[in-house]
């Protein structure tokens, strides 16, 4: 099973919601599956789930600035040439 690691461009097997999605304001807005994004923090401790750790994911969507958990088992790297970079954040 893939290990993220800080500044790996992903994406994700199955949609999840960002944090703040359609809080307050905000817009509904979801990761999906082809969205790419750059992990921002690895190996954090769900706090509602025992023995399950999570990555934090930084992505733009619509001009906007978004942050979602992946767990390992719905985080898949996208790999990039040198020089290149698809990620949208």
């Amino acid at each position: 099973m893939y290990k993220p690691k800080i500044g790996d461009t992903v994406t994700c097997l199955y949609a999840v919601e960002a944090y703040y999605s359609n809080y307050g304001t905000l817009p509904a807005c979801h990761f999906m599956p082809g969205d790419t994004g750059i992990v921002a923090h690895t190996d954090l401790p769900s706090v509602c789930r025992e023995r399950v750790t999570f990555s934090c994911v930084d992505f733009t969507k619509d001009g906007r600035r978004w942050r979602v958990a992946l767990t390992r088992d719905n985080i898949k790297r996208i790999r990039v040439r040198a020089g290149e970079c698809n990620a949208k954040t």
